[in-house]
């Protein structure tokens, strides 16, 4: 942002004018003192010379154009502050809006987190409902060879049994 013009700036360009004016008045003195003395030249002279152009026409556009430079006014000090407060006002808005983009982003990220903390809970709970499932079915598997331990061992007291059974019958027939 540029600062408001001081006024010594404003003297300084004052100044210039003030010598710009003063040029175009002395080729202005130059041309015309040019054009008296061509003009007598050629009125001396015995053969018809053509008069030169005391003004060529490629110097009106620069005084055509210093004058509408003088013309115009000097730069206004509160339009200048205006715009400034302008530029700082469109400045202050664009820094809103990144300030909103980013607490999106934030945002967004955030969500991102937390339905990955949701996914991560929720396979914890699967694998917890797995593992519950496989210990239910390692104690089926327990109660199941328990099962089968005891009926072995009924099998083997039916077994003995019989065998003493057998022995004693044996021996009751083979006695006298």
């Amino acid at each position: 942002m540029l600062p408001p013009p001081s006024s010594y700036q404003q003297h300084h360009k004052q100044q210039q004018h003030h010598k710009q004016q003063q040029q175009q008045q002395q080729q202005q003195q130059q041309q015309q003192q040019q054009a008296a003395a061509a003009a007598a030249a050629s009125a001396a002279a015995p053969s018809p010379l053509p008069r030169p152009n005391p003004e060529p026409q490629h110097k009106h556009p620069p005084i055509a154009a210093t004058a509408a430079a003088a013309a115009k006014p000097p730069p206004n000090p509160q339009q200048q502050q205006q715009q400034q407060q302008q530029q700082q006002q469109q400045r202050g808005l664009e820094q809103q809006q990144q300030q909103q983009q980013q607490q999106q982003v934030q945002q967004q990220q955030q969500q991102v987190q937390q339905q990955q903390q949701q996914q991560q809970v929720q396979q914890q709970h699967h694998v917890q409902q797995q593992q519950q499932q496989q210990q239910q079915q390692q104690r089926h598997v327990q109660h199941q060879q328990q099962k089968q331990q005891q009926q072995q061992q009924q099998q083997q007291q039916q077994q003995l049994t019989m065998g003493t059974l057998g022995v004693s019958i044996w021996r009751a027939r083979a006695a006298p």
